[in-house]
């Protein structure tokens, strides 16, 4: 894709960094845009939460959270807004991409 990609696929390629392992077309698809790379982190601690769904004993905890917190950062793409999820979002400026 090139750098100077239109609003409408920037937003379909930062919807996927909410969508667990399609967060790798975000990853590999875009290398300069600010918004993509914002949901691009925020998608990447969602992640980790997904993964901490796999756990036994806290896993239906972290697979609600899971779920709520995507559809937050589905609905923040959608409006194209760079808010940061709640509770977990500021961890996301962590992830160096």
């Amino acid at each position: 894709m090139s750098e100077a990609i239109k609003t409408n696929e920037k937003n379909l390629v930062a919807l996927f960094s909410y969508l667990g392992l399609l967060i790798l077309i975000p990853l590999f698809a875009v290398k300069h845009d600010r918004f993509v790379h914002f949901h691009l982190r925020q998608g990447l601690v969602l992640l980790v939460i997904g993964v901490c769904a796999a756990v036994p004993v806290v896993g239906p905890a972290f697979a609600l959270a899971y779920m709520i917190f995507m559809i937050i950062g589905i609905l923040n793409v959608l409006k194209g807004e760079e808010k940061h999820l709640p509770l977990i979002g500021q961890y996301a400026e962590k992830f160096k991409i």
